[in-house]
C-alpha cells in the first residue's frame, strides 16, 4: 500500500514537473501565469508527500528558472525607467525586506550583507529604502552578479550597494552588522556554520526559509538547522508569500 502510494506521489510530482518545464522552455513565457499556479501547486504540496531527491532537486531548478525569469521582466522595467513593483513576486519580496529592516532596527550607520542576492537584488532596494543603509549582496553566480551590478549602476546606488561574486561558506563577516541568507541560499548548514563560527556577537542574522510548504522548493524551518544561534523573533510571511524571516542572534 505504502509503494502504491509512493509511486503515485511521484508520478502526480512529475506531471507537474513536465508542465512546468514546458512553460518555462517558451522565450515569450506566454503561459506564466499557468507556470505560477503549478508554482503554487508544488509550494503547498503537504509535508508529508513522499517524493524522491531526484524530483525535489528538478523542482528546484525550475522554481530558480522561473525566478530568475521574473527578475529578468523586473530588471527590464527598471532599463525602462518602470517599477519592478508591478510584478507581485519581486514587490513582495521588496516590501519583506523593509519590514526585516525596520524590525532590525537597520539604519544609516548599518552595514548588511545578503547572501544569495540574484540577478534582480529587490532585497537590498528595500533595506535601502527603508533604513539607508550600506549593504553588500553576494552571489555565486557570474552573470547575477554582472546584472545586479548594472542594475545597482542604473538605480545610482553603486556608492551604497556593492555586488561580490562569492560563496556564504567562505566570506569575512566582522564589518557586517546585519547579515541574511536569502531563501534559495545553499547549503544552509554550511553557510550558518560560518557565520556562527566566524560572525561579531552583537550581529544580526535573518535567515529566509520556506513558508506554508513542503520545502520541496525552499528549505523549511527546522530546529537542527540553528543550532547554536537563539531564535530572536520568526517574522509572519506576507500573504501568498513563499518564505518566512527568522531573526537570529550568535
Amino acid at each position: 500500500m505504502n509503494q502504491l502510494l509512493h509511486k503515485k506521489s511521484n508520478m502526480r510530482f512529475d506531471d507537474l514537473l513536465k508542465k512546468l518545464e514546458k512553460y518555462l522552455q517558451d522565450p515569450l513565457m506566454r503561459n506564466l501565469q499557468s507556470a505560477s499556479q503549478i508554482i503554487k501547486k508544488i509550494e503547498n504540496l503537504k509535508e508529508n508527500i513522499d517524493i524522491t531527491d531526484a524530483f525535489v532537486n528538478k523542482a528546484r531548478q525550475l522554481y530558480e528558472a522561473y525566478e530568475v525569469f521574473l527578475e529578468s521582466l523586473g530588471y527590464e522595467s527598471v532599463l525602462c525607467k518602470k517599477s519592478f513593483c508591478s510584478f507581485c513576486s519581486l514587490k513582495r519580496t521588496y516590501v519583506q525586506a523593509k519590514i526585516e529592516a525596520k524590525k532590525t532596527r537597520m539604519s544609516k550607520s548599518s552595514k548588511v550583507l545578503f547572501i544569495g542576492c540574484g540577478a534582480f537584488p529587490e532585497s537590498l532596494f528595500g533595506y535601502f529604502d527603508q533604513s539607508g543603509c550600506s549593504a553588500v549582496g553576494l552571489d555565486n553566480h557570474p552573470l547575477a552578479v554582472a546584472f545586479a551590478r548594472k542594475l545597482i549602476h542604473e538605480k545610482n546606488l553603486s556608492n551604497k550597494i556593492k555586488i561580490q561574486y562569492g560563496q556564504g561558506d567562505s566570506i569575512y563577516f566582522k564589518e557586517f552588522t546585519h547579515i541574511i541568507v536569502a531563501a534559495l541560499a545553499q547549503p544552509k548548514e554550511k553557510i550558518l556554520k560560518h557565520i556562527r563560527k566566524n560572525v561579531n556577537k552583537n550581529t544580526v542574522i535573518i535567515m529566509r526559509v520556506g513558508a506554508n510548504s513542503s520545502g520541496v522548493v525552499y528549505r523549511s524551518f527546522d530546529s537542527q538547522l540553528v543550532k547554536g544561534f537563539k531564535v530572536v523573533d520568526i517574522l509572519k510571511p506576507l500573504k501568498n508569500s513563499t518564505f518566512l524571516s527568522i531573526i537570529l542572534s550568535s
